[in-house]
């Protein structure tokens, strides 16, 4: 009976990982679909008066969240191979739960490297462009 249960709670623990990986991948797909669709800081570059040197301090730092992005994205890559043989094999549960734990805070590290970027490109701005910036977010996000 507990050797059933634990496979159960393997099996959903599994299903969850897998859901939750699928769905980080899909965010970013997503988010990166809706850039190319969508409109970025640099589309108005001439409306926030920026200069060659914000951009480029903009670009620099998305391609440095990029870079990192890719580096988490292959941690869970990796961690999601551990603990599909984890699984097949019933293995130790406190082994799947610390999978469990490095995969989540993987994800929160993502999101806390994306608002850090953030903000550092809100640094490069001056303070109208900030408050330009802002508006022009809002109204695309129907707020």
């Amino acid at each position: 009976m507990k050797h059933h249960f634990v496979k159960v709670v393997a099996i959903l623990i599994g299903v969850l990982l897998t859901t939750g990986f699928c769905a980080v991948i899909v965010q970013a797909q997503e988010g990166q679909q809706q850039q190319q669709a969508g409109k970025t800081i640099f589309d108005y570059k001439a409306e926030l008066n920026l200069t060659d040197d914000q951009v480029k301090k903009i670009k620099e730092n998305l391609a440095d969240l990029d870079k990192e992005v890719r580096v988490f994205r292959a941690r869970l890559t990796l961690i999601d191979v551990d603990l599909q043989k984890l699984m097949e094999k019933d293995g130790d549960m406190n082994e799947i739960k610390k999978k469990v734990n490095e995969a989540y805070e993987i994800q929160a590290s993502i999101k806390i490297a994306d608002l850090e970027t953030a903000r550092k490109i809100n640094g490069v701005l001056k303070p109208e462009q900030l408050r330009k910036w802002r508006e022009i977010q809002a109204k695309a996000s129907g707020k």
